[in-house]
């Protein structure tokens, strides 16, 4: 039997400490919640620099105008899929998806719920996005979620060093606020909140009644609640709060509020559309219709399905997530520290004032002038000397360099103690001392070891200024087999039983397109269309939502 060495956590510790980690921010709502924009990158204001954007004709229109309606493929929120498969997700997290093979071609549908015999026509809405936020708006909000300081905006690297011609993109206008442990950010399309006191577990649950109830007096007290809403448990114990138009629900949440296990919001993800308007009545085709079309295929009639998991029960534990352990290096309060990385800066939006930077995860603090220098170094690698704070999470600067040419350690080995001492001996013969390791680490364990360089302090050997160690576990392989698509076999060759069938209202996005025909990351246009929604189950206990256009085919695009 072969065996074989992986390194887990190691690489993210890597990435972490190199720079690719940035201020906590909010948790990412669910997949099915953000728009789809065909890989573009969504976010930044406009496309590349001197590009013109044609809005799309629809976004275009005046209220009133009859246009035709794009059909709901490629707007569900997933990838096409080999082998028709459908993607399932844990936990009652949804996955929308659009595929390339009927996944439901062998599949018996049966009717066990009334076609409503009405309505016969429903109106369209459309949301025109921002293109830039309004920094009074901004400021509004960040007041409603309780935030008084100064707004702030992220400083990026300069592109004075970019070759002639280089296509570059302006970054997206994101306005920031810090409390404490409370962040908040709000764009063009979202606003999001997180508590980083507030400790999120997708394994310890809060049941939807208590999480309901949290995420009501949060949202209420904010006066975040002002528009027609239902509220529906979402996966984990995140509450989704859902628009209802003229009474009919939305497929996706505008709100997502997450509760911890001790019933406390640790973060809030805002998408409310604040300018939605009605762009006309269309007529619809009838729910016996719509279920005639379900019948015939799901791929060929541009049909998106929900497809949920069998329970809400906890998420599964990752793979070995009780045996692998890691340390972080931490220092105590009054420490002399010695940090390395890439700098993240915010400046204050007002422009004036003093930068909010990090060295991941510390917050610098300082003479306002030494916090200014390192804010305009961006983008480059450097050290810095200080004294940590009380909180475990500020480090006061007393000196700090510039030091692009460093280059991280990664190391492998076996760690033990000598006296006090503890030490690594690497695979490569070496040995080093791991000063403040952890006495939780033992004896004998084998470890990867992420650093930043060595030093000598005369001992007999150099000193790793480490900043984590990650156990090195040990698998057994086991043969490859050919890769089983994610929900074939809960699809195909099953028997679905629809339970309810209403007129609901799907979201579809569309994205402003360059003169050359590409897509762009520019904020989309939503519009809000309605389908005739078939709730249903699966044999294999799988509740299914598919959703119809409902509109009649004569005004949709071919």
């Amino acid at each position: 039997m072969i065996r074989r060495l992986i390194l887990l956590g190691g690489l993210l510790g890597m990435l972490a400490a190199c720079g690719g980690a940035q201020e906590p921010l909010p948790t990412a709502v669910p997949a099915a919640v953000l728009p789809q924009n065909n890989g573009a990158q969504g976010g930044a204001q406009g496309g590349a620099q001197g590009e013109v954007l044609t809005q799309p004709e629809i976004a275009q229109v005046a209220p009133g105008d009859k246009p035709l309606l794009p059909p709901l493929e490629g707007n569900a929120g997933g990838a096409s899929l080999n082998g028709g498969s459908a993607p399932v997700t844990e936990s009652g997290d949804t996955a929308v998806g659009v595929v390339v093979a009927d996944p439901f071609v062998n599949t018996t549908f049966t009717l066990d719920a009334e076609l409503p015999a009405a309505p016969a026509e429903a109106p369209v809405l459309r949301q025109i996005q921002r293109d830039q936020i309004d920094p009074a708006y901004a400021r509004e909000l960040a007041s409603r979620f309780g935030f008084s300081g100064d707004l702030y905006q992220e400083t990026f690297p300069t592109t004075a060093g970019l070759e002639a011609g280089a296509v570059t993109f302006a970054p997206p206008i994101i306005y920031y606020a810090f409390d404490g442990s409370r962040t908040f950010s709000i764009d063009p399309w979202s606003a999001n909140y997180h508590d980083g006191s507030v400790a999120y577990d997708y394994q310890h649950q809060t049941d939807f009644a208590t999480a309901s109830q949290v995420a009501t007096h949060f949202l209420q007290d904010r006066g975040l609640l002002d528009f027609p809403h239902a509220l529906q448990q979402g996966f984990g114990s995140d509450v989704f709060v859902v628009r209802q138009v003229n009474g009919r629900p939305l497929n996706q949440p505008e709100i997502v509020v997450g509760i911890s296990a001790t019933g406390e919001v640790s973060h809030v993800s805002y998408q409310v559309m604040p300018n939605l308007e009605t762009l006309n009545t269309y007529p619809l085709i009838s729910a016996g219709d719509a279920w005639a079309r379900l019948q015939s295929g799901i791929t060929i009639n541009n049909i998106p399905y929900t497809l949920f998991s069998s329970t809400n029960d906890a998420l599964p534990a990752p793979p070995l997530s009780d045996e692998i352990q890691s340390w972080s290096h931490t220092y105590a309060p009054g420490a002399a520290v010695q940090l390395y990385g890439w700098p993240n800066a915010y400046l204050p939006a007002s422009g004036s004032g003093t930068a909010r930077v990090l060295l991941f995860p510390y917050l610098l603090q300082g003479d306002a002038e030494v916090i200014n220098q390192i804010a305009e170094t961006v983008g480059q690698q450097i050290t810095v000397e200080g004294v940590m704070g009380d909180d475990g999470q500020t480090v006061t600067v007393t000196s700090w360099a510039v030091v692009n040419d460093l280059e991280p350690l990664a190391l492998q080995g076996i760690v033990g103690r000598d006296g006090q001492r503890m030490l690594l001996v690497a695979t490569d013969g070496q040995t080093y001392h791991l000063p403040d390791a952890p006495a939780a680490i033992p004896d004998g364990m084998e470890v990867f070891v992420f650093a930043w360089q060595t030093r000598q302090t005369g001992d007999d050997v150099p000193t790793l200024q480490w900043d984590r160690i990650d156990q090195v576990v040990a698998l057994e392989e086991t043969a490859v087999t050919e890769p089983i698509p994610v929900g074939s076999e809960a699809v195909n060759g099953t028997a679905i039983t629809i339970e309810g069938v209403e007129l609901a209202y799907f979201a579809t996005y569309l994205y402003p397109e360059a003169l050359d025909g590409q897509p762009t990351a520019a904020t989309p246009t939503v519009l809000l269309q309605p389908a005739w929604k078939f709730t249903g189950m699966l044999n294999s206990g799988q509740k299914v939502e598919f959703f119809v256009q409902a509109v009649s085919s004569e005004f949709v695009q071919p």
